[in-house]
């Protein structure tokens, strides 16, 4: 009785999470199809093991059986569930419906021998716990690389981040024990000369997946994914930044050098964040005041490879990095002309201040930004 209360619970919770996740939620479009498929396949085993406990299928028992084989499928729904939730696709890719022919052929095949011979029944759920493992490997490789090293300048969207690390994490857990799970039901069936068809223990995977299908009631932000809140972000964050119309969001340039298409997708991420930092460090922290400062320096200080920060300057501002700080460096002393600085200090100490070596450097780039040199510049001030 306790274990069909487990299983109708686990198969009902399935069903609420399915129309949540089918009806309230519209972004992250295609990695939600796959976990909506993973909670489907889910919910129809619990409601079916339920039934069998009741002994409701007991005249069509193998029916209950023959559906084994096709649960396989979970796992690839699982690996294309975390190959999506990054990338916020609006469309299918067909390829990805390769994953699915071999879990349909491995149910249909064995639809029509599992009464032949109990070793080619072995063999099946041997096979099935190959494609398991195979998939874990292939979701491990994609939440190393593409879920669980990601991060951000934003904290909101960092949260958001967060969340996912340890709803992925939850999953691939999950599916690690679902395997051991049925390895130890094989080992059991061949000790034991039985067929039990993985359905041993099958209340530790309902307990497994009441913990998912939890974790999604409560925490319904999981199936927003990455790019809900962090384009939201980008776009506010552009129009806050002090060089707007000196950062290129969108170069239609096209690249050959083939490192620079290795960096494109990586910079692209996090383009805003890292506009973002550069604009924090010249204007909030005024770290360009360093008269020696390079991107090198830059790009350490704000924990990015170098080539990341010459890709951006290269392809995604206006002007080189040697503009960029002399043009920061001259806004500069802008604001300190405009806070009275030159009453009790000398042009040349503020030259040295605002980071140029020595007056002469100050005094042309400053002319060659405002059209007219700091001595002209603080006059009009004082005549405002």
């Amino acid at each position: 009785m306790l274990l069909l209360f487990l299983y109708f619970v686990a198969g009902l919770l399935g069903v609420v999470t399915l129309s949540i996740v089918a009806t309230q939620y519209r972004t992250n479009r295609i990695a939600n199809v796959y976990l909506l498929l993973l909670f489907l396949i889910l919910s129809i085993r619990f409601f079916i093991a339920g039934l069998n406990e009741l002994s409701i299928l007991y005249a069509v028992k193998a029916e209950f059986l023959f559906y084994s084989p096709f649960l396989v499928a979970v796992f690839p729904c699982v690996y294309l569930y975390f190959k999506k939730l990054t990338s916020n696709q609006k469309k299918f890719e067909f390829g990805d419906f390769k994953h699915f022919v071999l879990p349909i052929l491995m149910g249909f095949t064995h639809l029509l021998i599992i009464n032949k011979s109990v070793y080619l029944s072995y063999f099946f759920h041997f096979f099935f716990i190959l494609m398991a493992l195979f998939y874990v490997y292939l979701s491990y490789l994609e939440l190393k690389n593409g879920v669980w090293t990601l991060g951000n300048k934003f904290n909101i969207v960092e949260k958001q981040k967060k969340l996912l690390k340890n709803w992925t994490l939850l999953i691939f857990i999950i599916c690690v024990l679902s395997v051991i799970r049925l390895f130890v039901c094989l080992l059991l069936d061949l000790f034991s000369d039985s067929q039990s068809y993985g359905s041993n223990y099958l209340w530790i995977t309902a307990i497994f997946s009441c913990v998912l299908f939890f974790k999604v009631l409560i925490t319904p932000e999981i199936l927003f994914g990455y790019h809900l809140l962090e384009d939201k972000i980008n776009e506010r964050r552009k129009s806050d930044f002090v060089f707007g119309d000196f950062w290129i969001y969108k170069n239609d340039i096209q690249i050959t050098n083939i490192q620079d298409l290795k960096l494109s997708d990586k910079v692209n991420e996090h383009l805003s964040a890292y506009i973002s930092e550069i604009e924090n460090l010249a204007f909030q922290q005024k770290w360009f005041r360093n008269s020696s400062v390079s991107i090198g320096d830059l790009a350490s200080k704000m924990g990015v490879p170098k080539s990341h920060l010459t890709y951006l300057f290269k392809y995604h501002s206006k002007m080189t990095f040697i503009d960029f700080k002399k043009t920061v460096r001259i806004y500069d002393s802008i604001h300190l002309i405009e806070v009275d600085y030159l009453k009790s200090n000398t042009l040349d100490s503020l030259a040295r201040e605002v980071g140029f070596s020595s007056y002469n450097p100050f005094f042309t780039s400053f002319k060659e930004i405002l059209g007219m040199v700091p001595q002209d510049y603080n006059k009009q001030i004082k005549q405002v």
